[in-house]
């Protein structure tokens, strides 16, 4: 329910409840909440406003206080409201989150062709990481193309930590596009691996210069990532053995 008069000594109802439950967990109510504004309310009131440095009257007045469907929620003062600063009525105080929350990527035309859909994108924003798809692809107003980005479930990307982002239209995240897969698995030189006729990889064990065939899942660095072969073996490269890592 929003705060919309001031609460007072003798003033009912059910905002009244709302403080008394904000003010018992914060720590400065004991009673069980009810309707009632009484001498145990605006001394509570008055504790609170003294830990604030404000004036202790044991009142709210309205617009001290604003009230939000659930805690705990992001919320920023709008550039309006400033110390000194003259106001005439009907500006924009505070804002916060409302509605669903998109997650998109906005690139030139060029980055975005290199991140087919379906690309995975990381994405942090202080302390909290979340991982997700790209999707459908729109043009912004500045001809940049804007990918839109989804976790496949009914759930916001952020989940849970959605109230951990800042207050406002846009928030910009740190992001990473893998374009190229991370893999892993035992890796082994380069040179290790051969070519069959067919076409088909191979390695060659040289405890028993078995001819094995290999599936390369990735290359980099000097080392092919592959499937057939187990960690701790050696195989040949050009006429010398090389541990598989």
């Amino acid at each position: 329910m929003p705060f919309y008069r001031t609460l007072e000594l003798g003033t009912v109802g059910v905002d009244v409840t709302q403080l008394e439950a904000g003010l018992k967990g914060l720590g400065f109510f004991r009673p069980s909440p009810d309707e009632k504004f009484d001498s145990a309310t605006a001394t509570a009131v008055r504790t609170w406003q003294r830990m604030l440095n404000i004036p202790q009257s044991g009142a709210v007045t309205l617009g001290e206080i604003i009230a939000v469907p659930t805690l705990p929620v992001a919320l920023s003062l709008s550039d309006d409201i400033q110390p000194a600063r003259t106001l005439v009525g009907g500006e924009d105080a505070v804002f916060g989150p409302s509605g669903e929350q998109a997650f998109t990527l906005v690139l030139s035309d060029e980055q975005a062709s290199q991140i087919p859909e379906g690309t995975i994108v990381d994405m942090a924003y202080e302390d909290l990481t979340w991982q997700a798809t790209t999707g459908g692809s729109t043009a912004d107003q500045d001809g940049n193309t804007v990918l839109v980005l989804s976790n496949g479930t009914a759930t916001p990307i952020c989940g849970a930590d959605c109230t951990r982002l800042p207050a406002g239209g846009t928030v910009s995240l740190r992001g990473a596009a893998q374009i190229v897969p991370e893999v892993a698995g035992p890796a082994v030189p380069v040179s290790a691996v051969r070519t069959a006729v067919d076409g088909s990889a191979y390695v060659v064990i040289k405890e028993t210069m078995e001819e094995r065939a290999v599936s390369v899942l990735g290359t980099g660095q000097g080392l092919a990532v592959v499937r057939g072969v187990s960690t701790g073996e050696v195989v040949v490269v050009t006429n010398q053995a090389a541990t598989v890592d």
